[in-house]
């Protein structure tokens, strides 16, 4: 709210092109509804969805958005889950990434944090991890602050 809609629209390209670049094809981004996103990737391990994750963050800290008024940062915290077989529906892969997100956000923010899973099965990995993220912008003055949540 402090740089406005045009401004916050900016931030939001510059994360997603953050993202989109460190991703893979099979990969989907899908934005819930104003600043909140999901990534489903298909047939990844929870390891690998985590190092994953730790690169978006990294990717994420090194985009900005400059305007006539002030540079903007971006930190992302994540929450990292796998879905288990045995769920008929993605609400409770959601619901542990999202517990996972906010124990990130509370330990500091700018970290990826992993849901503890509902259960391993021997045999087969997961077909699909999640990734809740809540990213927040400041500029580097750090007057104002735009929060994002991605779910």
């Amino acid at each position: 709210d402090t740089h406005g809609h045009a401004v916050g629209d900016l931030c939001l390209r510059a994360f997603v092109g953050a993202v989109k670049a460190n991703i893979r094809q099979t990969d989907t981004l899908a934005r819930f509804g104003g600043e909140e996103f999901t990534l489903i990737m298909p047939e990844t391990g929870l390891e690998a969805a985590t190092a994953l994750c730790e690169r978006l963050r990294e990717a994420v800290a090194r985009a900005s958005v400059t305007t006539t008024k002030a540079q903007i940062d971006f930190t992302v915290s994540i929450g990292v889950t796998v879905c288990d077989p045995g769920e008929t529906s993605l609400d409770p892969a959601l619901a542990r990434a999202d517990t996972a997100l906010y124990a990130a956000k509370n330990k500091g923010r700018n970290r990826v944090r992993v849901a503890t899973p509902p259960r391993m099965p021997d045999g087969p990995k997961p077909e699909t991890d999640i990734v809740v993220r809540d990213s927040q912008a400041t500029d580097k003055a750090g007057s104002g602050k735009r929060a994002a949540r991605a779910v």
